[in-house]
């Protein structure tokens, strides 16, 4: 029950952030949102080390497209964002936690939890 109430919240948490980042980039959210959600497949990918050792972390996706990567801390507030086309990105500020690595490649988009002990 507890985790429950915690992984709702997160949620939560981390799509009022998005819009927040909407909003401050002045973008439409709720016309983005109506559109993204007739075209927004999940995406499937790998991240590993996890938990995460040293200050790279691994980002294996079938696709190809640019990689847009955000991680989020566990209050929602978008901590890191980078779009590359490496498999590797360098994360050396990011404190002991629990994080929420979302990454958008095309019109696909997939969460991951990040442990760093």
């Amino acid at each position: 029950m507890r985790f429950s109430v915690f992984f709702i919240f997160l949620l939560f948490s981390v799509f009022a952030s998005a819009q927040r980042h909407n909003e401050a980039f002045g973008r439409d959210a709720t016309n983005e949102s109506l559109a993204a959600e007739e075209t927004i497949q999940e995406l499937d990918f790998k991240i590993y080390p996890n938990p995460m050792t040293g200050v790279y972390l691994n980002i294996d996706s079938r696709r190809s497209e640019v990689k847009n990567i955000i991680i989020f801390n566990v209050l929602g507030e978008a901590v890191f964002e980078k779009e590359t086309l490496e498999n590797r990105i360098i994360l050396q500020n990011l404190k002991t936690g629990i994080y929420l690595v979302k990454l958008i490649q095309g019109n696909h988009m997939g969460l991951k939890r990040l442990l760093i002990p």
